[in-house]
């Protein structure tokens, strides 16, 4: 993560004025300007840029790639963000033009990238609570959600042990038809874990 330790809140809140203005600014431009901003510098700026407005078309809310960014960037509390970006995802062509790979940097990925990218700059505490929103869904829509959010577990090496995300790990380690006991060299890291999945598929 880039910091950039000039930038203070009321000038990074005028380069979003300027960029909110312009409906071509890219993604990589709201990324450079709010990745290393602060949960408190975020609480400021949502309220210049409610995400709302710039999901807004016409009389009706449409998920774009800086729209999904924007919504896990500036965000204020995670349940209503991860519900929200839900509602306007599966309500989207994007569903439909998913992809499997890990990269979002397939264009068909792009939703997934601006979500990723905009949790990216997120507190673990935030990243860890908007996890626990996450219901264990069997669409695919939410299995793209889990590989965000599984990718940033990674990275961070953040302890994780909310029901839903074990449960869709288990459901991509173990697809329907195999067990654990088909898997004897897969071991999940503690005895806690094993305790919690087994209450879970239960």
């Amino acid at each position: 993560m880039q910091t950039n330790p000039v930038m203070t809140l009321n000038k990074r809140r005028e380069a979003l004025k300027k960029l909110a203005k312009n409906p071509e600014a890219p993604l990589k431009e709201f990324h450079a300007l709010l990745e290393d901003a602060t949960e408190d510098e975020r609480a400021v700026l949502a309220k210049t840029l409610p995400p709302a407005k710039v999901l807004r078309r016409g009389n009706r809310a449409v998920l774009s790639p800086v729209g999904g960014y924007l919504l896990a960037a500036l965000g204020t509390n995670p349940r209503r963000t991860h519900k929200r970006f839900v509602d306007l995802y599966t309500d989207s062509s994007w569903a439909a033009r998913r992809s499997d790979t890990d990269s979002f940097e397939n264009p068909h990925d792009a939703i997934m990238r601006g979500l990723y990218l905009g949790l990216s700059g997120r507190s673990d505490t935030w990243i860890l609570d908007y996890i626990a929103a996450t219901p264990a869904m069997e669409d695919n829509d939410a299995y793209g959600i889990w590989r965000v959010l599984h990718t940033l577990v990674r990275e961070r090496d953040l302890h994780c042990e909310t029901p839903s995300y074990l449960w869709r790990a288990l459901r991509t380690i173990f697809p329907e038809g195999n067990s654990a006991e088909d898997h004897p060299e897969i071991l999940l890291p503690t005895k806690r874990h094993l305790s919690i999945s087994a209450r879970i598929l239960s």
